[in-house]
């Protein structure tokens, strides 16, 4: 395990904050805030926090890009979320926007619309009645709210209907 401590000058409280940070990292891919959040769950002083993260980011256990794109491929093939989702839940860990643009673009597009064609077919099988117009509408919401992005559901809807 590296010790950063030649990089600030840390005591030895903060030192097991940042040897049980660095753990936590290493076992998955984390966020600043999410380190930041576990931090303070474990009783680090608020003091501390910033200058373990920051430890952290220079040490290569905390890289916000990194993360940003293990994440939308997690969620887009294996949660089947949309991009607008992804994008939204990643505003939320504070991720910056740019960094967020930069790892969308991980999500390849062909696999991305296979995933949102296998969505919708299967949702589609449960729909009952003969209403196809109404089927149509719950489809699209349903798709909507898994965070796709309409013009792209629209597409799916016309391969599905054919």
């Amino acid at each position: 395990m590296c010790n950063f401590a030649n990089l600030m000058k840390i005591d030895a409280k903060e030192q097991v904050f940042l040897e049980k940070a660095q753990q936590f990292c290493a076992a998955d891919e984390q966020c600043t805030a999410t380190v930041m959040r576990k931090l303070v769950d474990w009783g680090c002083p608020a003091t501390s926090t910033n200058k373990i993260v920051t430890m952290l980011t220079a040490g290569g256990y905390i890289d916000e890009y990194r993360y940003v794109c293990r994440y939308c491929e997690s969620k887009a093939f294996h949660q089947k979320w949309g991009r607008i989702k992804i994008t939204s839940m990643l505003r939320q860990k504070h991720i910056a926007g740019d960094v967020i643009a930069k790892g969308i673009k991980v999500i390849d597009d062909e696999e991305y619309r296979k995933v949102l064609l296998g969505v919708a077919q299967t949702k589609w099988r449960t729909y009952t009645g003969d209403d196809d117009e109404k089927n149509v509408n719950k489809l699209t919401a349903f798709l909507m709210s898994r965070g796709y992005e309409l013009d792209i559901i629209k597409d799916v809807i016309k391969d599905i209907e054919q």
